[in-house]
């Protein structure tokens, strides 16, 4: 079944970010992407956050400030198109050195999106090679996942790790229509 580490670590950070004057309180805040990477940047590393819809900008830097209430992390929230910015503004000092890049898009149009991020990653691969990029992707079917497997592989950008996380579950634990 492998390690469960990755996971408990997550559900911990959860549930301390929702405890409430010290006691376990039930779960009002859902921690994505974007709030975990902020809590778990290391002295020194630097980080950006995009968002495009000026609604949901607001919302994510006033949920990024509650993460961070002390602002201690070096975490950038950026109101662009983080497509157009990423090729773009290549100078910026956050591509210097080592970096992660973490793609996590709506998918909808689910092909125009997988076309952007692999065209994304070939560039990254070419314009910042120091960087490890994870490009997030739902699995609907073999077929399809077979079918990034290969156009990522078509990219010759060397080795991929590939990992993934289903969740399965028997009929029996379903829920019925009723």
């Amino acid at each position: 079944l492998g390690s469960l580490l990755p996971i408990e670590e997550y559900v911990g950070v959860l549930r301390r970010f929702n405890k409430v004057g010290g006691s376990a309180k039930p779960l009002r805040r859902y921690l994505g992407s974007p709030a975990l990477a902020k809590l778990w940047l290391r002295p020194g590393d630097r980080g950006a956050v995009f968002e495009i819809s000026d609604t949901m900008f607001v919302d994510l830097k006033t949920n990024l400030e509650l993460v961070d209430a002390k602002q201690n992390s070096s975490m950038e929230t950026i109101k662009a198109n983080s497509y157009w910015w990423l090729l773009h503004e290549p100078e910026h000092d956050l591509f210097s050195g080592r970096g992660l890049v973490l793609i996590d898009p709506p998918y909808e149009p689910y092909d125009v999106y997988v076309a952007w991020n692999l065209f994304l990653l070939r560039q990254l691969h070419a314009d910042w090679p120091q960087s490890c990029v994870a490009m997030w992707y739902p699995c609907m079917d073999d077929v399809q996942t077979a079918c990034i497997y290969d156009r990522v592989s078509d990219l010759q950008i060397g080795d991929v790790l590939i990992a993934e996380l289903r969740f399965e579950t028997s009929p029996s634990s379903s829920l019925h229509s009723s």
